[in-house]
């Protein structure tokens, strides 16, 4: 069970994680009163040392690869912060709790395709321009995610070395409109990543 934080960084509901047959499943608090799954976020309060020192914050699904971020910071001077979503759409709300938490005018998302890109593109880029002035992403093949290369035994440094390749998620665009100004369309994976977001 990881606790899920609201904006003062009180506990107010918790995630549970367990394996389904193809990937995580991910089980959240009710909303309530108190809490609401688009009004709190995983991960914050337990790296704020690392924010307080300009990490940039890294969005990804599984927290596995959120702990996996944050270890390799905490090795590695501090660069980063791996924030989960667990299956779950950014809102407006939590991009604006990581946005007034973060000294850093950079969030990064990491994505497995160019299909699931373009999916981010259009549902939460608008949440994070809102509070981040650059909004990048960073690719690596659904079968590295940061939690298998952290078990690897060069893993740390293949994960640090990936994870300063960034290009602006905007760069991720439509065929179409890759094909209307002539350009020749990229290969896309046909396996798609569950999660409206990420």
């Amino acid at each position: 069970m990881l606790p899920a934080r609201n904006y003062r960084l009180q506990i107010t509901g918790f995630v549970g994680v367990r394996e389904g047959d193809k990937s995580p499943y991910y089980t959240a608090t009710l909303d309530t009163l108190i809490h609401t799954r688009s009004s709190s976020l995983l991960g914050l309060a337990e790296q704020l040392d690392l924010l307080d020192g300009e990490a940039t914050p890294i969005l990804v699904n599984d927290p596995m690869d959120a702990l996996a971020i944050e270890r390799l910071s905490r090795l590695s001077g501090g660069r980063w912060v791996g924030i989960p979503l667990c299956n779950m759409p950014l809102s407006g709300q939590q991009a604006t709790m990581l946005g007034v938490r973060t000294l850093t005018d950079t969030v990064v998302v990491l994505v497995t395709d160019r299909r699931q890109a373009r999916r981010i593109l259009s549902e939460c880029l608008p949440e994070l321009a809102g509070s981040f002035r650059r909004v990048q992403a960073v690719e690596l093949p659904s079968d590295q995610t940061p939690a298998v290369l952290a078990q690897a035994p060069d893993g740390l440094q293949r994960l640090h070395d990936a994870l300063l390749l960034t290009r602006p998620l905007s760069d991720y665009q439509s065929h179409r409109r890759e094909r209307s100004r002539g350009a020749s369309p990229t290969a896309v994976s046909i396996e798609d990543q569950p999660g409206p977001c990420l």
